[in-house]
């Protein structure tokens, strides 16, 4: 009985994204759980970067993304290793999963800053590029019939971006403006000229496509 309690207390390594998606509960007990398939989890083992931080007079918050999906640190008392951490630090969380009408967090018992590398580890291990491919095949529609692939005229090159959708647009601007240290968003919009680019760029954040590096500035996953 020690040894199962011990086992299902184990912190398991899992994406953001699967905080987001797996089946959230309350057992009799009233211990929060999150199912995903046969494997009930009550501590996560998350590797994000900080993407912004906001501290009141009893609450505390730190945002926090790892190119699947982004969550909230949510911290109930004043606590001083949120002095240390910046937008764009590297760090590594073990907690629990909470939700607040409909909204889930993580409750946070280490928060530890790591290097860089560990989050592209982490995504490597997870399988996370893999999975995301997985998801854009399970989208496209069925029988969806593929045009003709015409030889295309040299001029044609720079007229070739009309023909991408706003989301494609985005992504070549982002593309175009990171040299290192992701697109300002600002020059994004102004380089995009699409209608509720704002919008968009919000909607492929959350789904994982773009990656928030700091405020303000993003990069393609």
């Amino acid at each position: 009985m020690a040894d199962d309690l011990v086992q299902r207390q184990t912190a398991v390594k899992l994406l953001i994204t699967d905080l987001l998606s797996g089946e959230f509960s309350k057992e009799e007990s009233q211990t929060p759980v999150l199912s995903l398939g046969e494997q009930k989890i009550y501590r996560v083992n998350v590797i994000g970067m900080v993407i912004g931080k906001a501290e009141e007079e009893v609450l505390a918050n730190l945002f926090l993304n790892d190119g699947t999906a982004s969550i909230n640190l949510r911290f109930f008392e004043r606590n001083s290793a949120l002095d240390e951490l910046n937008a764009g630090d590297a760090v590594m969380v073990v907690g629990r999963l909470r939700d607040y009408n409909g909204e889930r967090y993580l409750s946070p018992e280490i928060v530890k800053k790591v290097d860089r590398l560990w989050l592209q580890h982490r995504r490597k291990e997870l399988g996370a590029e893999t999975r995301q491919i997985n998801a854009a095949v399970k989208e496209e529609p069925a029988g969806k019939i593929m045009p003709k692939q015409e030889p295309v005229e040299e001029e044609s090159k720079d007229e070739s971006s009309e023909f991408l959708s706003p989301e494609g647009k985005i992504l070549k601007n982002i593309a175009d403006l990171d040299k290192g240290e992701g697109a300002e968003i600002e020059e994004v919009l102004a380089a995009s000229k699409v209608n509720y680019a704002e919008e968009i760029i919000k909607r492929m954040l959350e789904r994982g496509e773009l990656f928030q590096i700091m405020p303000g500035r993003v990069k393609v996953v």
